[in-house]
């Protein structure tokens, strides 16, 4: 047992390290390295004052004076540095510390290891070199502009070599701190070096330069392009022959031989390695030792700091072509890419309003280089940018402090209140978190759980808590956890999970950031593979701020070409703020007002148009012959789908329902058959479901419900009944409310503080959206029409858009129809484009679809076109 106390012993002590040590120690060190630097700076004008001053000097504080800005501890730092170490060197010595400091602090820093020892080695060899130029300099520092181990070690090279000698040894000690230090130094003075003797050599020089001219001039037969990065390549030149004139003489000397062709000496230059460390969280669960009690308190998440300020996934675009509004994909008629019957191979140049940029390492031809390139779907809002971390608040977030004094009699009690009822236990250890404690408990052999589990209620009482849960047992390590809320629950900041590591570096498709678990980490889930969401909870319990929460984990982590939110808030006061994102982030049905759906009737037709939306995504996945939305677009970036045969970039589409209870009791199956499709097919094309209710009973969550939605969320409920229709089980109305959630992802319940999200930071966020530059409108979802309401055609006929003329008579004319060549000719949306067909096709002026061939012109002169439109009048 003494054995296994010691490592017990010192796992305790490395997890009680609290972070604010590392904060103090990592400030500490920085403001040590700005000391130097004052003090050493400041010694290079009061180093005569001052350089009487010692170590044994500070032992009488009140008896010495020094003119160093640093006082006399600054003076004597900079006397032993300077004058008694490095001399000017030593300067390099602050950095150093600063480099350490930003080490201690987490702050991401490339090659810090390679750094550090760079300027450890420059330190010596920047004393040697003052110290060889400089001597002593008539005293100055004490000893010289190299101080004393600078001084001395070239006295002593001089010694044996002379100054001569100590100078070549100089130089090479530069020369192989440079290649140290850049690697491909070497190269490229070996290959001026050759060049150089290529060129000293008898009758190379007129060869070598006409080399040079040719690869001035790419376009000169027989000349070498210079590479892209502007490095020419180093070329043997080819040495004259004798060549005699056969006028000249009597006899003709019969033709040499042509020599081979000299070798090309490229330049290789080596690509440094760049390995960048990221310094994870130690949070290691440390078990205790029996009949002991030990206390855990995590450090939460590490921030991304090398992305502090700045909004995720905001990266560097490639330069794009600007004017095109949809990809010009390659089409299996026209693998040319000639549009509207120009010539294929006419390289007249790029048409008007469009910018390409042309590197002088290529030669495409400027017709066919948005061929060239993969699609990309944010070119329209190029410029969008994301919100910043600065807009959400903090809220005065801590750590969860709370005192070892109630840990420890919450200890006590939970010991005394097992024993009153014959429990033993042989190790208790406590994880505090945001806003409970979690007690791990590992009873003694022979103890049933179902005991332990009876005992929720005298616990709670012994303890004088509310929401006190028992976990029995946890899954994966074998104890009893028991749940107690923390007198002083924490606040879990928004900015705080954004602003983790995990949710910047998150590889997720559709990552939602929800809030803290027990143990302090930010919890993230992928929406995109859970794949739809069902939140429920009392009134006041956090459900809102939860949807609130979800949301913004999206906009901070999503380009609007990439997804877009349906809305449904039959309250009509919950997702009102998002209105100001309707043409950035919303979708909606064609012709309607407003972009959040508030009236019944028309979330009615919305899911049928989702199911609409559905179905055709499908049918694109089909003639793509791919099997979700990932692959989908991957080909559709990649110009393998062309926009002649339907194809389009697809984005994801988050349906939010605010208020489900309220729609099943209005509407009832018409409401439950489209969203229970949805949740059977929807996942594969990137139609997810996020819908929430204050009423999680039978009736409202109906076992077809429950079946399709694996992933739950459980606010604190009033009963266990409706507990166990959300979770399959008790717990959720145990909870203490305030955001305290259960999160249920189909294996597993886990315990969340859900993020705290108020509504300025969401008016901050939706106005900083709302204010960029957008789409022309929401993205419009397909157009349904209900049974008996004249039919589609009809219907489609009713609202003619303004120009279905114009559009009809070219396509009449051109003998053409093409929703993607529509789009790109009057600069609209494809929903616009797709509707204008439609309403061509209801008019019998084009044929219906029929799979990948193009629609047939049924009207063959203008005349007829002209009798349409009188019938249409």
């Amino acid at each position: 047992m003494a054995k296994k106390s010691k490592p017990a012993k010192a796992e305790r002590t490395k997890a009680a390290v609290d972070e604010r040590l590392v904060l103090l120690a990592g400030l500490f060190t920085f403001i040590f390295a700005l000391f130097l630097l004052v003090a050493f700076a400041s010694y290079l004008f009061s180093w005569e004052a001052d350089q009487s001053l010692g170590w044994q000097s500070l032992l009488q504080p009140f008896s010495i004076s020094a003119e160093n800005l640093m006082g006399p501890i600054g003076a004597s730092l900079a006397s032993i540095a300077i004058s008694r170490g490095f001399g000017l060197g030593a300067f390099l010595l602050p950095v150093l510390f600063g480099l350490w400091s930003l080490r201690i602090l987490r702050v991401e820093v490339r090659q810090s290891a390679k750094k550090a020892a760079v300027l450890l080695v420059g330190v010596f060899l920047l004393s040697i070199i003052f110290a060889f130029l400089g001597g002593e300099a008539q005293g100055y520092l004490g000893h010289g502009l190299g101080g004393r181990y600078g001084y001395y070690f070239v006295d002593l090279l001089s010694h044996y070599i002379s100054m001569v000698g100590t100078g070549l040894v100089l130089l090479f000690l530069i020369v192989a701190y440079v290649v140290w230090i850049n690697r491909a130094f070497a190269q490229r003075v070996f290959a001026s070096v050759e060049g150089l003797v290529e060129r000293m050599r008898p009758g190379g020089s007129g060869v070598a330069n006409a080399a040079g001219d040719a690869r001035q001039e790419p376009g000169a037969a027989g000349g070498e392009q210079t590479p892209g990065d502007g490095r020419k390549p180093v070329v043997s030149p080819v040495e004259d022959l004798p060549v005699e004139d056969a006028a000249a003489g009597g006899d003709a000397t019969p033709p040499l031989p042509e020599p081979p062709a000299s070798p090309v000496a490229v330049e290789v230059l080596p690509v440094e390695e760049d390995v960048t460390t990221l310094d994870e969280p130690t949070g290691e669960v440390v078990e205790p030792e029996p009949s002991s009690f030990s206390i855990y308190r995590p450090s939460g998440a590490e921030p991304a700091d090398a992305l502090e300020g700045d909004a995720p996934g905001v990266e560097d675009e490639p330069p794009v072509i600007v004017g095109a509004e949809e990809p010009g994909g390659v089409d299996d008629e026209n693998p040319d890419g000639a549009v509207d019957g120009s010539p294929a191979g006419d390289a007249a140049g790029p048409s008007i309003g469009m910018e390409v940029e042309k590197r002088a390492d290529e030669l495409t031809d400027a017709s066919h280089i948005h061929l060239d390139q993969p699609y990309d779907p944010t070119l329209e809002l190029r410029n969008y940018q994301m919100p910043p971390l600065e807009l959400l608040e903090r809220h005065d977030e801590e750590e969860a402090e709370v005192p070892e004094e109630e840990l420890v009699a919450n200890k006590d009690r939970i010991i005394e209140t097992l024993s009153h009822f014959g429990i033993g236990i042989t190790k208790i250890r406590a994880t505090v978190g945001p806003t409970v404690t979690l007690y791990e408990i590992v009873p003694a052999p022979g103890i049933k759980l179902n005991k332990i589990r009876s005992l929720e209620d005298d616990i709670a009482l012994n303890l004088k808590a509310a929401g006190v849960r028992i976990v029995a047992p946890i899954p994966g390590k074998g104890t009893v956890g028991i749940e107690v809320p923390n007198a002083r629950p924490a606040v879990v900041s928004m900015q705080s999970i954004l602003r983790s590591r995990k949710f910047q570096e998150t590889k997720h498709a559709l990552p939602i950031a929800l809030g803290k678990t027990i143990s302090n980490e930010p919890f993230i889930v992928d929406l995109a593979k859970m794949p739809h969401l069902l939140v429920a909870g009392a009134t006041g319990q956090g459900k809102s701020v939860g949807l609130n929460a979800l949301i913004a984990s999206l906009l901070y982590s999503q380009h609007p070409s990439q997804l877009k939110f349906v809305m449904v808030d039959p309250k009509k006061v919950e997702l009102t703020l998002y209105s100001r994102i309707e043409k950035h982030f919303l979708a909606k049905l064609p012709n309607e007002d407003d972009a959040i759906i508030t009236d019944t009737e028309k979330v009615i037709n919305t899911l049928n148009s989702l199911c609409i939306e559905m179905d055709q995504r499908y049918a694109l996945l089909k003639l793509a012959m791919v099997r979700n939305l990932k692959e989908y677009n991957e080909r559709f970036v990649s110009r393998r789908l062309s926009p002649e045969k339907g194809h389009r970039f697809l984005p994801y589409i988050v349906l939010i329902i605010d208020e489900y209870a309220d729609l099943i009791m209005t509407a009832g199956r018409e409401i439950e058959n489209p969203i229970a499709r949805l949740a059977q097919l929807a996942r594969a094309i990137g139609i997810h479901l996020v819908i929430a209710t204050q009423r999680p009973t039978t009736n409202i969550i109906t076992g077809l419900i429950k079946a399709n939605f694996p992933a739950r969320i459980a606010f604190r409920v009033t009963s266990g009944i409706d507990s166990k229709t959300i979770l399959d089980g008790p717990g959720a109305n145990q909870l203490i409310g305030r955001g305290d959630m259960l999160v249920y992802e189909g294996t597993g319940v886990t315990r969340v503080q859900c993020a705290f999200l108020d509504t300025p930071e969401v008016e901050r966020i939706t106005d900083f959206i709302g204010n960029q530059s957008g789409y022309p409108s929401a993205l419009e979802l397909p157009e349904y029409h209900p049974e008996g309401e004249g039919g589609p055609d009809a219907t489609v006929l009713q609202d003619l858009d303004e120009l279905f003329r114009e559009i009809a008579t070219v396509v009449v004319e051109n003998q053409r129809c093409s929703t993607s060549q529509i789009q790109r000719q009057y600069s609209i949306g494809f929903n616009r484009a797709g509707r204008i067909v439609d309403q061509l096709e209801a008019a019998g002026i084009v044929s219906p679809q029929s799979g990948s061939k193009p629609r047939e012109v049924l009207i063959a002169d203008l005349m007829t076109l002209k009798r349409i439109f009188e019938t249409l009048e």
